[in-house]
């Protein structure tokens, strides 16, 4: 029987896959554009925050970089204490926020039923 669990693989739906990933991602808004990604990972690392990406987000124009910045830690815990902390730059300090799940489902907006999405 021990053979046969050493070779098991366990199956992970997508949806609840993006769950987990959301619950290990934190926001963290108007920060200035001459911090460069660098700088904030230093900052996080400093602080020993365990972080797996660092990435600014584009502005709403699509033109270039925006002051919002999305940070995907190793898990929940460095998140959670984050966020109670926010981020700690020199003597800079930005609150954070958690990602939150999209609550409402997709919903036809021809007919206004939320069972499936209109197609043209």
């Amino acid at each position: 029987m021990n053979e046969l669990s050493d070779s098991a693989k366990i199956f992970i739906p997508r949806s609840i896959q993006r769950i987990q990933k959301i619950d290990k991602e934190a926001f963290v808004k108007s920060v200035d554009k001459e911090l460069s990604i660098e700088e904030i990972k230093n900052a996080l690392t400093y602080n020993g925050y365990q972080m797996n990406q660092v990435e600014r987000l584009m502005n709403k124009e699509r033109t270039g970089t925006g002051t919002t910045i999305k940070i995907t830690f190793d898990d929940v815990k460095n998140r959670d204490a984050f966020i109670k902390l926010g981020l700690q730059i020199d003597h800079m300090h930005f609150p954070a926020e958690k990602a939150k799940q999209k609550v409402n489902p997709q919903q036809c907006h021809s007919c206004s039923i939320a069972v499936y999405v209109a197609t043209d």
